[in-house]
């Protein structure tokens, strides 16, 4: 809005914990990590699909999918943040497709190539989010930043230990090749049905963080 020549923008409050609260070197619960992880999808498939006012679409692409990044809030709400870095993929401009922007260890191998990214990289990002919480670690955990990034490179996850349930789609998720990967609408359709159950467990949601007053 526009008050007084000032420019302002209105954000909602949302108490919330990030989810890397709850991943303390262990395997969630299935049923947790399919609620988070299907939740994460629909967010994706609504901006990924979200068209302007004459029905074409924008091509917005998130670019900072990580566990910093998914809110976890009262009431078992999962919410999507930080859309600082998202990206119009059908707008012009000559820089962003060679910056680097988002957290390193969660970046699609296109996404650390400097090249142009679309809504195959969320999904990448996403796969890795979902595999960190199903096995305990990260899927191209390695001694370095730099190791990491080699990795998610090369297309080698290491996936010993997924459930079972889990392991083709997060190969198809963590594919290399951007166009092999599946969109957040089938995305989500498979932890729906994987994980049927609306909600996660309410005893392992953290409270959300409160606000206090100094006195």
């Amino acid at each position: 809005g526009l008050v007084d020549e000032i420019l302002y923008a209105c954000m909602e409050y949302f108490p919330s914990r990030p989810l890397n609260d709850l991943l303390q070197s262990k395997p969630l619960p299935l049923s947790l990590c399919c609620a988070i992880a299907r939740s994460v999808a629909a967010g994706l498939a609504y901006l990924h699909n979200a068209c302007d006012d004459k029905r074409q679409q924008l091509g917005l692409v998130h670019r900072d999918i990580s566990p910093t990044n998914v809110l976890l809030g009262p009431h078992c709400q999962i919410k999507l943040g930080d859309l600082g870095l998202a990206k119009a993929t059908q707008l012009s401009d000559h820089t962003w497709g060679q910056l680097r922007k988002g957290t390193l260890a969660y970046m699609s191998p296109e996404q650390l190539a400097g090249q142009p990214v679309e809504g195959g990289s969320d999904i990448f990002s996403l796969g890795v989010v979902l595999a960190e919480m199903a096995m305990g670690r990260h899927p191209f955990a390695a001694a370095s930043a730099v190791d990491v990034m080699d990795r998610i490179k090369s297309g080698t996850p290491d996936l010993e230990g997924v459930p079972e349930v889990l392991y083709e789609l997060l190969s198809r998720m963590l594919s290399p090749a951007a166009p092999l990967r599946p969109s957040a609408q089938v995305v989500w359709q498979r932890l729906c049905e994987l994980s049927p159950t609306r909600g996660p467990p309410q005893a392992l949601w953290p409270e959300p963080e409160t606000e206090t007053e100094e006195e």
